[in-house]
């Protein structure tokens, strides 16, 4: 959930903002072939749920709500990306490492400068009565790795802009690598967190799993593999079917027949082959033992 700077509030919004939001949500879905649902309403009072007079934009239960009375063209861009990449593209693109993620988020908010700024920060929006932190830890992460994902965007463009990307790329999958394969406890720090929400913003543009890989090989296979019907090519002839038939009978034939020649290759030749390193072994150690005994 993101919260407007003090000051920002405004009644309803006129019309011309309203059609910026507007604007901006379409865009955003149709560049992201994996968008969830992206809702707009005027006001806070408009949302279906309970939410704090001076909130901004929301993610809850799968979709997106922005407020257009807090919001014009540039902040709408920042807070999709808070919600639909921080909040829904982390999520779906770490799948069931996400809360892992968040847990090692946290650790490294108490480590990383960067992080624990950022931690700072939110922790004073979210300030409770008494100065307590009116968020659950989990929820403190993923605020987090929202919070990154909008500073992560070009406001102007819509584009993410993050320097040395690449390297940042290559930390995040080193990061999951040491944590869900190595199963090592290591914190997440700025770099990671920035790699992960530039891999969740691609997999929204590309769609699909693996980052998109999934879904092209699957088209692609299903191309290849596919039979192609022609429904005016005239009905195949007897004997057209009958070499068809003794074509296959053929093939399965010769599927025996290598089956049966690799195994006899092996049979035969797994015993020579221990034999001869026998042979090896104990004309060295004898070359080995002359040798010492001269």
């Amino acid at each position: 959930m993101a919260a407007r700077p003090p000051g920002a509030l405004t009644a309803r919004p006129d019309v011309d903002r309203r059609r910026q939001v507007d604007e901006v949500a379409a865009e955003f879905a149709e560049r992201w072939r994996g968008c969830p649902p992206i809702r707009v309403v005027d006001t806070p009072r408009d949302l279906p749920f309970p939410a704090p007079p001076d909130v901004e934009a929301a993610y809850r239960r799968g979709e997106a709500f922005l407020v257009a009375s807090a919001l014009d063209g540039e902040r709408a861009a920042a807070v999709i990306a808070h919600e639909v990449v921080g909040h829904h593209g982390v999520r779906a693109t770490l799948g069931a490492a996400w809360r892992s993620f968040l847990a090692s988020t946290l650790a490294g908010s108490r480590q990383d400068p960067h992080l624990k700024a950022t931690r700072q920060r939110i922790e004073a929006i979210y300030v409770a009565d008494g100065g307590t932190v009116a968020l659950p830890p989990m929820r403190l992460a993923d605020e987090i790795a929202a919070t990154i994902a909008e500073r992560s965007i070009d406001p102007s463009t819509g584009r993410m802009a993050v320097a040395r990307p690449i390297h940042k790329q290559a930390a995040a999958v080193a990061g999951h690598v040491a944590r869900e394969v190595l199963l090592l406890d290591r914190p997440v720090d700025v770099n990671e967190l920035e790699g992960v929400v530039l891999l969740a913003e691609r997999q929204l543009r590309v769609g699909g799993r693996f980052f998109g890989w999934r879904r092209r090989w699957g088209r692609w296979y299903a191309g290849l593999m596919a039979h192609k019907f022609d429904p005016n090519a005239r009905p195949m002839s007897l004997a057209e079917s009958e070499d068809l038939l003794r074509g296959a009978k053929d093939q399965e034939l010769w599927r025996e027949n290598l089956f049966g020649t690799g195994l006899l290759v092996v049979l035969i030749g797994v015993p020579l082959l221990f034999i001869w390193a026998l042979i090896e072994y104990f004309s060295s150690l004898g070359q080995f033992l002359r040798w010492l005994l001269h």
